[in-house]
């Protein structure tokens, strides 16, 4: 049960992993980091159901991702692939992240998700959604199916390089779309 999960963590798994005493202090309700970890890591191999599942992995799947994770939902993150912003070299306007490369930026947007265990990032493209509030069936690429009680769509934009002689050429070297 999860409590037998949370009963793990207290009796000694901060020790065995090296983490500090601030993974042992007391949470809401009594429980430390370490068992809430393990209450959600226990929910995640049982639970068929995701909180929310996100169709996009830019930087605003990636920061909705972030947020709902930092709020111990059970995400899904829904990557594609193809970006918007394929063209550019780098990206601008982002604090911390000024002058860093599209790829770059999403790396370490990853990798941040990392830190949260009730997220998980797939690179796959959503096929179909069907449902209602509370129980959408979400069918992705690869075959698999599953249930969300939300989804946020975070797919951005689609720009159409004008009809120019050599705009195409110039699209994101010298021609730029958006700020960003």
């Amino acid at each position: 049960s999860w409590r037998d999960a949370g009963i793990a963590a207290v009796t000694g798994s901060t020790e065995r992993h090296g983490r500090s005493s601030r993974a042992r202090r007391p949470l809401a309700g009594g429980l430390t980091a370490d068992t809430s970890r393990n209450i959600i890591r226990y929910m995640n191999h049982d639970a068929s159901v995701h909180d929310v599942v996100i169709v996009g992995g830019g930087p605003g799947g990636l920061a909705a991702a972030l947020a709902l994770g930092r709020a111990r939902k059970r995400v899904l993150l829904c990557d594609a692939g193809p970006r918007r912003n394929a063209a550019a070299t780098r990206l601008h306007n982002f604090v911390t992240r000024d002058g860093a490369t599209p790829d770059d930026f999403r790396r370490v947007g990853r990798e941040q998700l990392g830190a949260y265990p009730s997220v998980e990032v797939r690179d796959a493209r959503v096929e179909s959604i069907a449902g209602a509030r509370g129980g959408f069936r979400v069918a992705l690429s690869n075959a698999d199916a599953l249930i969300a009680r939300r989804v946020l769509l975070c797919t951005g934009m689609v720009d159409e390089v004008p009809p120019l002689e050599g705009a195409r050429a110039l699209w994101g070297r010298s021609i730029f779309q958006c700020p960003y």
